[in-house]
């Protein structure tokens, strides 16, 4: 980043490159509050699409099983739609377990992102 000096005799040289450090530095804490932004939001995005495809992949299921199931008698008709059930709701608990591990990582990446900013911004 190029920083043109412009002083005309107003401020301390030393007033002046602290603030150029301090401005350098803000703006690394933008730049990174932008890209912690980002992968939240790639995050977010990921996890909707994959709830999403875990919804279609269960009516998929569900739709197979009640073709299946359509020439059975009543018994097994109420297996086989126990069964999907039972793996669509398997599915769902997955996605949830996975989008929940999404947001733990997004949390933790902040947590990471937000500590290294303030060491560097702190200098400790």
């Amino acid at each position: 980043m190029a920083v043109l000096i412009v002083n005309r005799g107003r401020l301390p040289l030393k007033i002046l490159a602290e603030n150029i450090i301090m401005k350098v530095e803000i703006e690394k804490i933008i730049q990174s509050d932008q890209a912690a932004q980002a992968k939240v939001s790639w995050a977010q995005t990921q996890a909707e699409e994959i709830r999403s495809q875990a919804r279609e992949k269960s009516k998929q299921i569900i739709t197979q099983k009640e073709r299946e199931i359509s020439t059975l008698r009543k018994q097994e008709i109420e297996r086989i739609l126990s069964e999907a059930r039972a793996k669509s709701q398997n599915i769902l608990e997955e996605t949830d377990r996975y989008i929940e591990k999404l947001r733990l990582r997004k949390n933790e990446q902040l947590e990471g992102l937000i500590k290294d900013l303030l060491t560097e911004v702190s200098g400790f």
